[in-house]
Formats: structure tokens, sequence, C-alpha cells
């Protein structure tokens, strides 16, 4: 009677399996806003830390401005001024952050020209030093957290990005 134990094993098995026939449908429905939670997080840290980038590469673009003379019309070389290394950290980070949001900001980098050379002190430090601030928003993170966590979720909306260069004058 081998062949009966088969047919038996067959049907036990069966009916196991019409038991557990909604079981992948809420599995998935437990497992797909975790899923979708940790994509939409690893793209919106990914951009968080390229703006980071960026923004440390404009401080980098403004303080090598700092540096460089240029002739002025009289054939003099002269430094560009504070105005002039604003506007260059400016455009380099109105052309290359990544916003989704139009909330992103960013504020008047703070900049520290280099001194003059001092005859009674020739060693003395001489350094240009430019800073940049900008105020980066998340977009789907907030909303996507109160929605799974509950509302009021603490997640913070928006993080302050900050770049800094400093360069030798020489």
């Amino acid at each position: 009677m081998p062949g009966k134990n088969i047919f038996v094993r067959l049907a036990i098995k069966n009916q196991k399996a019409r038991n557990e026939k909604g079981t992948t449908v809420v599995e998935f429905a437990i497992v797909l806003p975790l899923l979708l939670f940790l994509i939409f997080a690893i793209i919106e840290f990914a951009l968080l830390l390229y703006n980071k980038a960026m923004v440390t590469n404009a401080a980098r673009a403004g303080a090598r401005t700092g540096l460089v003379f240029r002739a002025n019309s009289a054939g003099d070389y002269d430094p560009f001024t504070e105005d002039q290394i604003r506007t260059v950290v400016n455009n380099y980070l109105a052309s290359h952050l990544l916003t989704i949001s139009a909330s992103t900001t960013f504020s008047p980098p703070v900049i520290n020209p280099c001194p003059q050379l001092d005859p009674n002190n020739p060693n003395a430090v001489r350094e240009v030093q430019v800073t940049a601030d900008v105020t980066y928003t998340f977009v789907t993170l907030p909303d996507l957290s109160s929605f799974l966590l509950g509302v009021g979720s603490g997640f913070p909306l928006s993080v302050p990005l900050t770049g800094q260069s400093v360069m030798n004058c020489e």
C-alpha cells in the first residue's frame, strides 16, 4: 500500500497550501512600506551627501578665486573683491546643487580675504577663508516617516550644510 501513502501525503500538503493562500499578500503588504521607506531614504541621503560635497566645492572655488590676482585696466594685478568672491560662490551653488524642492536656500558666504603682507612680520600666516552655508530641506522622508511611525515622528524637515575652505596666500 505504498501508493495510498503518497496520496494521503499529497492531500495533506494540498490542504496546507489552501490554508496559507493569503499569507504572501499579507507579508507583502507588511514589507512594502518599509521597503519603500528604505529606497526613498537612500535616495534622499544620496542627494544630501551630493549637496554637501557641492557646498564644500563652492567654498573651495571661492577660496581659489580669493587667491587669484587679475590684471586691471591699468595693467596692475589686483585681488578679487569680497563681492566678486561671493558671486563666484553663489553662482557655483546655483548651478551645481541638486534640489527637488524649491525650498533649498543658501545664505551669503562668509569671506576672510588675504591680508596684506606685513613687512614687520613677513612669516605671518596669510590665508583666505570662505564658508558657505546651505539649508537642505528633505522632500519625502518627513512625510513617509510620519505616515509609517505616526504623526509627529520627530524627523527633521531640514539640515544645515556647511562647507569651509582655507587656502594659504602665497
